[in-house]
């Protein structure tokens, strides 16, 4: 083996290796982004008490230069220890002792940068889907002016027309006007074949539209069939939305509209 290919050999170790950790810093982003509410210590804290309950605990590992080292987590006091300093040095890094140094500044301090678990095992573990890809912490005050900002447009827009709603509204009064106008001129519409489907013997065209003329309700008969038919329109209020007089002026101006044309 070469030197290049030694070089290339610990290169794909380190890619490993950093592709199989996750960080102490990431498995708290990854909570804090679905408990926005709650404190970094009381995430942390929740973990540590989470990890201590498992009967089979995942292996606390460092990643240092590319390396991933296991940290012994198990104390055995020294034989002989000069001081206390000396003592406390002997003690062992575990994931308690990290968690307490980190709970303030999990985003910066370096141990939570380089202590933390194999992602499978601690997924497996905890029952939880750590992603592959580092995680980014949400900044939800942002989202959240967003959305009221997106909300304030929303609300504007529903309450200013649209450019065309009023000349549309006004096009299709104009199409029923015209329509009602011509349901009163039978004769635009009475043909023989209409006389075939009537069926009735000694028929004429003349008689069927003075048939059509005399059974044709006029704007108070219209009125009152629709306030009695009112409900199936408009369930909520049972009532028609403008006043009787006015329907019987509108509908007075389209039935009579072809007249008044001549």
């Amino acid at each position: 083996m070469g030197l290049y290919d030694r070089i290339n050999d610990q290169i794909e170790k380190s890619q490993n290796a950093s592709s199989q950790f996750i960080s102490l810093r990431n498995i708290y982003i990854y909570l804090k982004n679905h408990h926005a509410e709650a404190s970094s210590e009381s995430l942390l804290s929740s973990l540590d008490a989470e990890y201590q309950s498992l009967e089979v605990k995942p292996q606390f590992y460092e990643l240092n230069g590319g390396r991933l080292m296991q940290i012994n987590q198990h104390f055995q006091i020294p034989a002989k220890a000069s001081s206390f300093e000396a003592l406390g040095k002997s003690f062992p890094i575990t994931l308690s002792r990290i968690i307490s140094d980190i709970k303030n500044d999990p985003l910066e301090h370096q141990s939570a940068k380089k202590y933390g678990f194999i992602r499978d095992e601690i997924n497996k573990a905890l029952g939880i889907d750590f992603p592959e890809m580092p995680c980014e912490l949400r900044d939800y005050e942002a989202e959240l002016s967003e959305l009221r900002a997106e909300n304030e447009k929303l609300k504007a827009s529903k309450k200013k027309p649209h450019p065309n709603s009023e000349r549309n509204a006004v096009d299709r009064e104009d199409v029923l006007s015209a329509l009602i106008s011509i349901l009163y001129e039978p004769e635009f519409y009475i043909s023989e074949q209409q006389l075939k489907r009537a069926k009735i013997p000694d028929l004429t065209i003349r008689k069927l539209i003075k048939i059509l003329n005399s059974v044709l309700p006029n704007q108070t008969q219209l009125v009152k069939i629709l306030n009695e038919k009112s409900r199936l329109f408009w369930p909520i209020d049972n009532e028609p939305p403008i006043g009787d007089e006015t329907i019987k002026v509108h509908l007075s101006e389209s039935i009579n509209r072809i007249k008044n044309a001549q």
